[in-house]
């Protein structure tokens, strides 16, 4: 659960064909304000997912279920504030958190913003039997927040964001080119291209190489520049380190050999 600008986002990750990661999302905009305490309840079932606000239904998504009929919730990471990737960060504070074992009727929504809200916190919520956490951060600080429903699933506070990076990502020989993000195949491309042209100008005029040697160093140096930079990219935490942007800089760095016109 994230948030860009002021629009809410919840995105779930499922698993698609071979390595094929896709996200289910749903989202509002202009949920959260600046300066503005909002209470958001998600509800989710096999009919679809709504999405409230102050405990009145805002937004409805028909054909959108978070989470697979016969799928259980134990051993999922719930990630709120930002996400791994820190594209989408969250800009406020956040002063309460409940998860439950079931989707929510619209008067149980209503009745736990008036628990939330109506300082009715002394007594239990409303929706008791199904609580499976309930945070009220009433630790102040620290890097845990303790579930108060009973239960062993504490909130990790870091602090500092933790990544989830892989490393030169495998490059799928038999995935679909359409699968790829083709603007990002053109730029990695082409960024390669002036640097394979001025190294093998340089090469054979400066050094007097010939051109099969240039050949061979422009696409060594090539790998070894993209290589360099793909590694250095698992440290990033908005890039993303590819065996694919690896082959698109090589091969830019081939074509601007080409362009020398050289004879190999």
């Amino acid at each position: 659960m994230g948030q860009w600008k002021s629009d809410l986002f919840v995105r779930v990750l499922v698993s698609g064909q071979g390595n094929e990661k896709r996200y289910r999302e749903i989202g509002v905009t202009g949920a959260l304000p600046a300066g503005k305490t909002r209470f958001v309840t998600i509800s989710s079932d096999q009919k679809g997912s709504a999405i409230y606000l102050e405990g009145e239904q805002i937004e409805h998504f028909p054909n959108i279920s978070l989470i697979a009929e016969n799928a259980s919730i134990t051993g999922r990471t719930i990630r709120v504030g930002n996400s791994p990737d820190a594209r989408r960060s969250w800009f406020g504070e956040l002063f309460g958190l409940a998860v439950y074992n079931r989707s929510l009727t619209a008067e149980k929504v209503f009745q736990n913003f008036r628990w939330w809200t109506q300082n009715a916190r002394l007594h239990p919520p409303p929706t008791q039997d199904a609580v499976v956490a309930l945070y009220t951060f009433s630790e102040g600080s620290g890097t845990w927040a303790h579930s108060s429903a009973g239960s062993a699933n504490s909130l990790q506070i870091p602090s500092r964001l933790l990544f989830e990076k892989r490393t030169l990502i495998p490059l799928e020989i038999f995935r679909p080119i359409k699968k790829y993000n083709f603007k990002d195949l053109i730029v990695n491309t082409l960024g390669f291209i002036p640097f394979g042209f001025l190294f093998s100008f340089w090469l054979s005029r400066a050094l007097k190489l010939s051109p099969r040697r240039t050949c061979l160093i422009i696409i060594l140096l090539g790998i070894a520049v993209s290589l360099s930079i793909e590694l250095l990219q698992s440290y990033l935490p908005t890039r993303v380190s590819s065996q694919m942007d690896l082959v698109c800089n090589t091969l830019g760095a081939i074509l601007g050999l080409r362009i020398t016109s050289f004879e190999v």
